[in-house]
């Protein structure tokens, strides 16, 4: 069930860059805001997008904050199951969110920050590139992220029926030590959902959060 339109939007592009719209009112989860920003398209890692695990992603921002908003579609229609509350790093064994955010004064670390639908159940990182393809990842970092979640009965294209869930999330600026992005600053940024098999992506790599696999936001 491959997703031609998003392929035909140019989901093959070998580097992915994005535009990041300004608002003056924070957007929540079901702001009319979003309606307005053009939705980016992830894809199975190495492949092509699924219409039946459709998932998309938008980003906003305002003065003090980037937000991101994820929806993906799933063939099951029993999602009760699979989403328990966890600690910190052990939501890898579930469905899950990550986006991986790497601003200029960096360093060249990357930002992890991943959740799924379950309440309270939420994680982040620094990953730091080393050697020879190496990494190290501090789970110390604490983020002042928000985020909030939701899950709906929906039909896919060709009727196809399942469950859709949708997160949002708001990441202060302040969380990387950094300021508001002045005009044409370009961040390291990739999105990623982990559904157990497949895993998908905005920028094609190993995960969201790996420093060689990252996209460009432009404020």
């Amino acid at each position: 069930n491959w997703d031609t339109r998003a392929i035909r939007d140019g989901i093959l592009e070998p580097e992915r860059e994005l535009k990041v719209p300004e608002v003056a009112l924070t957007p929540d989860l079901d702001s009319a805001a979003w309606d307005d920003v053009p939705e980016q398209v992830l894809r199975k890692r190495g492949g092509m997008p699924f219409v039946n695990m459709r998932t998309t992603m938008r980003v906003l921002r305002d003065k003090n904050a980037l937000y991101v908003l994820v929806k993906g579609l799933s063939p099951s229609k029993h999602p009760e199951d699979i989403w328990k509350k966890k600690s910190d790093g052990s939501i890898f064994s579930d469905e899950y969110v990550e986006i991986g955010i790497s601003p200029p004064n960096s360093g060249g670390k990357v930002y992890r920050i991943a959740a799924n639908p379950a309440a309270g159940c939420r994680f982040d990182s620094l990953i730091e590139p080393g050697r020879a393809n190496r990494k190290t990842e501090d789970k110390g970092w604490n983020g002042t992220w928000e985020y909030a979640a939701r899950t709906t009965l929906e039909k896919a294209r060709w009727n196809l029926a399942g469950r859709a869930w949708t997160v949002w999330f708001r990441i202060p600026f302040a969380s990387f030590g950094s300021k508001a992005p002045a005009v044409g600053e370009r961040w390291g940024f990739n999105v990623g959902r982990d559904r157990r098999v497949p895993y998908m992506i905005w920028q094609d790599g190993r995960s969201a959060a790996d420093p060689k696999a990252l996209g460009k936001l432009v404020f």
